[in-house]
C-alpha cells in the first residue's frame, strides 16, 4: 500500500471514535515506497525497510485483532512504541515481540536561556574550551563516520542515516568530529526541526573535554544559525552515564520501547 492508501485506513479508524492506538507519527508522509501491508476490519500493520532495519508500524482500535497481525510479522522486525505510561500491558508480547531497550527523552524547553544556573560539571569543563579542538565533517569523512557509525551503534536502537542522509547532514553542518593520529576518536551528530535542536548521536574514545568541546562548538553555530529555543535528545534508560550528562534538560516523562520479534 501506498502511504498515502495507509492514512485513508487510519482515518477511517479514526472516525469510528473508538480509542486509536498506534507508533506511527507521520515520518514516512514523503516516501513514494509500496510499503507491505496487513489490514484486518480495526488494524493495520505496515513495514519499511530502515537501512538495516525492517520496522513495523500499525494502528488499531482492537488489540486482539492487531496481535493476530503481527505475529505474521518475520524474526528481527523492530516495533518501538512511545508513550508516557513507565507501564504496560504490551499485547504484541504475545505476538511473539520481546521488549530489548527502554529509552527515555530528555527535554530542555528553554534552550537558548544564558541565565540558567550551569552545574559543577558545566563549570568545571568550561576551563577546558578550546576552539581548535573539533572540525566540522567534510563529505571526505563520510565513509569513515559511516562505518564508525554502524560497528559502534546497535542499529535497532539507535535511528542510524543512510550514507545519502549522512552526506546531507555534513552539508547541513550537522556532524563534527575530532581526530587524533588521522583517525576519527570522536564526532557529535545533530539535527534540526524548526527551532528545535536534537542531539542525534556523540561518541568520543577520548577525555570529557573533548565531547564538551564538539557539545559547545556545535550548540554555538546551531543558535547562530537557526536561532534554536529548544532541544530533546533520547538516552537508554540504564545508561547511567548518559544520563548524567543530560544535565542541561529534564526527563519529559516519555518512554520509547523498542521491541524486537524473535
Amino acid at each position: 500500500m501506498r502511504i498515502q492508501e495507509i492514512m485513508q485506513f487510519i482515518s477511517s479508524l479514526r472516525k469510528t471514535k473508538k480509542r486509536l492506538i498506534t507508533n506511527y507519527y507521520l515520518t514516512l508522509q514523503g516516501s513514494e515506497e509500496d510499503f507491505e501491508s496487513w489490514t484486518s476490519e480495526n488494524s493495520i500493520v505496515f513495514c519499511a525497510q530502515e537501512n538495516k532495519v525492517y520496522r513495523c508500524y500499525f494502528a488499531t482500535t482492537d488489540m486482539n485483532e492487531l496481535n493476530t497481525l503481527l505475529q505474521k510479522m518475520p524474526s528481527g522486525t523492530v516495533l518501538d512504541y512511545i508513550t508516557k505510561e513507565k507501564t504496560r500491558d504490551f499485547r504484541w508480547v504475545d505476538a511473539g515481540f520481546k521488549l530489548y531497550r527502554t529509552l527515555i527523552r530528555y527535554t530542555n524547553p528553554n534552550w537558548s536561556d544564558e541565565d540558567r544556573p550551569k552545574s559543577k560539571r558545566a563549570l568545571f569543563l568550561e576551563q577546558f574550551y578550546d576552539e581548535t579542538i573539533g572540525e566540522f565533517a567534510t563529505p571526505a569523512d563520510a565513509e569513515e563516520l559511516y562505518e564508525l557509525l554502524y560497528k559502534i551503534f546497535d542499529y535497532r536502537v539507535s535511528r542510524l542515516p543512510s550514507m545519502e542522509q549522512l552526506i546531507e547532514m555534513i552539508e547541513k553542518k550537522w556532524v563534527l568530529l575530532y581526530r587524533e593520529q588521522g583517525k576519527i576518536t570522536a564526532f557529535l551528530m545533530y539535527q534540526i526541526e524548526g527551532r528545535k535542536y536534537y542531539g542525534y548521536q556523540i561518541y568520543n574514545k577520548g577525555t570529557a573535554d573533548i565531547t564538551y568541546n564538539l557539545e559547545r562548538k556545535a550548540t554555538k553555530y546551531a543558535q547562530s544559525a537557526y536561532q534554536i529555543k529548544s532541544s530533546y535528545g533520547w538516552v537508554e534508560i540504564d545508561n547511567l552515564g548518559a544520563n548524567d550528562r543530560c544535565e542541561s534538560g529534564s526527563f519529559d516523562g516519555t518512554y520509547d520501547y523498542i521491541f524486537v520479534k524473535s
